[in-house]
């Protein structure tokens, strides 16, 4: 096709002639006159929209589908008198080649005019032969909008929400393959429009579905969620009254990982961070940091603690909002009827879990744990003492405080000083500067000089990994001024930070020293890198100005 400015120029102004005059004949059937007009220019005028429908131009693919929006209309009001017109139309429609995009605007176009039941009834295999072309890379964008606007325009005339299930939703799920890119799509459209249609896509057999529906069928309940269509604690064994608790358990640990994050998402996300956590949600909870806490893939642990966090959040404000409404004496009739336990019932099942979690992540770092193991239970432990705390007079530690400052738990964090991942060393040193110095160690003068002579002796290594957890224990002690009271110069404005570096740059000049003498000698017993990185490191927090 030869696509020079004056051939354009004359199939637009051609177009909107026949848009014209197609819209002149609607209005002549409407006063009456004009049937004779329709059933000798029809047939020119369907062969004209065909040709056009799938131009290059947008205008000229717009100004041909008003062409036939005109046409199907006109069909429409002779269908009392003369139904030759519209059937003219139909079977032209039907002809159209299953490939051509102008197929699957006819059928949107005639829709809107003569109803989708309309449709269903003359072309019986119409949902059947859009499933197929879905499959068609090429088409499926096309096909998939006019699949989207048939069923939603479908769903006005037919009240019956299983029937309307039965006949769109149904053969999709049954019939598309389960990697089918548009198959989420659609589903989540319908489920959007009708959030009551959510009971009727989660199969019976669900633990046996194919990894790609199981995910579709997840994200659907994560949108009839996001809708309000799931209710409160629901049937018992049933999470929100709409799938068992053993198949969501059964995603937790599915063997796919974008299933099992989606599992935690449904279970976790939520309209409102004030929603109430159910006890079977915690459980699965569990399960998940059971069963993946050691993953080694660095975007599945993000999503994963940016999950963890969302959780943490609902816990700290949903339990403020139990409490406000307890004070209120509004509690029984708002709390019991949407999950059928007391509040004080509720905010055990809070301190419980939490109590579970802390022990469960202090656990994880063990000696020989992976990155991934240590690095998210660091990060869970972080996210407790910032968005919670470990204050026992927090209503979440009502029941039973937290026994989170004790020795053991401040040796086990500081063994993660010895970790080769720098991000662990951060994540740890922000919960040691909480612990009390009793707890640590550091109201003890010989444990305190033990531990400042093993970091300067750690800050000349030649091991880059030392150094940094040389670095680390130094700026620790920094922390705790009480604890290095006893060096030169701590008795000054910053005096823990000051005595800290006159020690460092006395070993500083003696390595400097050696390595005047012998480069060989100094690079084997007194590399200067160390004890550089160790000041410059101390120095990050100091104000100069």
């Amino acid at each position: 096709m030869v696509r020079s400015s004056t051939e354009s120029n004359m199939v637009l102004a051609t177009t909107r002639a026949m848009q014209l005059l197609s819209r002149c004949l609607l209005t002549c059937v409407q006063n009456g006159d004009g049937s004779d007009l329709v059933s000798s220019m029809l047939t020119e005028a369907l062969e004209f929209v065909w040709t056009h429908m799938d131009h290059y131009m947008d205008s000229v693919r717009h100004a041909a589908q008003g062409v036939l929006a005109n046409l199907v209309k006109t069909g429409a009001t002779l269908r009392s008198t003369d139904k030759r017109a519209l059937d003219l139309i139909m079977e032209a429609v039907v002809q159209i080649p299953s490939h051509k995009r102008a197929r699957y605007v006819c059928l949107s176009t005639l829709a809107n005019d003569l109803g989708c039941q309309f449709l269903l009834d003359r072309v019986p295999n119409m949902i059947d032969d859009l499933i197929f072309s879905l499959q068609d890379p090429t088409i499926a964008a096309h096909v998939s909008t006019a699949f989207e606007m048939l069923m939603l325009h479908h769903h006005s005339e037919c009240p019956d929400v299983s029937s309307w299930a039965h006949i769109w939703l149904s053969p999709l799920l049954c019939t598309l393959p389960s990697h089918c890119p548009v198959l989420e799509v659609i589903l989540r459209k319908a489920v959007k429009h009708c959030p009551q249609v959510i009971s009727h896509l989660v199969p019976l057999d669900l633990g046996n579905l194919p990894p790609d529906q199981l995910r579709t069928v997840l994200a659907c309940l994560k949108t009839g969620r996001q809708q309000g269509a799931l209710g409160g604690a629901g049937l018992e064994g049933k999470w929100r009254g709409v799938v068992d608790y053993s198949v969501l358990e059964g995603a937790l640990y599915h063997r796919d990982e974008e299933i099992r994050l989606c599992a935690l998402s449904l279970l976790v996300e939520s309209n409102r961070s004030t929603e109430t956590l159910l006890a079977g949600e915690l459980r699965l909870v569990r399960t998940f940091l059971e069963y993946n806490m050691n993953t080694q893939l660095p975007s599945a642990r993000q999503q994963a603690l940016a999950l963890f966090r969302k959780l943490l959040t609902r816990l700290k404000e949903s339990s403020a909002s139990i409490s406000r409404m307890a004070e209120q004496n509004r509690l029984k009739d708002v709390f019991v009827n949407c999950c059928d336990v007391s509040p004080n019932a509720q905010l055990k099942t809070y301190n419980t879990f939490l109590l579970w979690l802390v022990d469960f992540s202090l656990a994880s770092l063990f000696p020989g744990a992976n990155f991934g193991r240590r690095g998210s239970a660091l990060q869970i432990l972080v996210y407790i003492q910032d968005i919670i705390g470990f204050d026992p007079a927090d209503i979440l530690w009502g029941h039973s405080p937290p026994d989170m400052w004790t020795g053991s738990n401040a040796d086990t964090l500081l063994e993660c000083f010895k970790d080769t991942y720098e991000n662990n060393k951060v994540l740890a040193l922000s919960l040691l500067v909480k612990f009390p110095a009793e707890a640590l160690g550091l109201n003890d003068e010989a444990y305190v000089r033990q531990l400042f002579g093993a970091s300067v002796k750690l800050a000349s290594s030649h091991r880059p990994t030392d150094c940094i957890t040389a670095a680390y224990l130094l700026k620790l002690l920094v922390c705790f001024p009480a604890s290095v009271a006893t060096l030169p110069l701590s008795q000054v404005d910053n005096g823990a930070m000051f005595a800290v570096l006159h020690e460092l740059t006395g070993q500083l000049e003696r390595e400097l020293g050696l390595a005047k003498k012998s480069l060989l000698q100094a690079a084997g017993q007194g590399p200067m890198y160390g004890t550089l990185f160790c000041v410059r490191y101390i120095l990050q927090d100091l104000d100069l100005r």
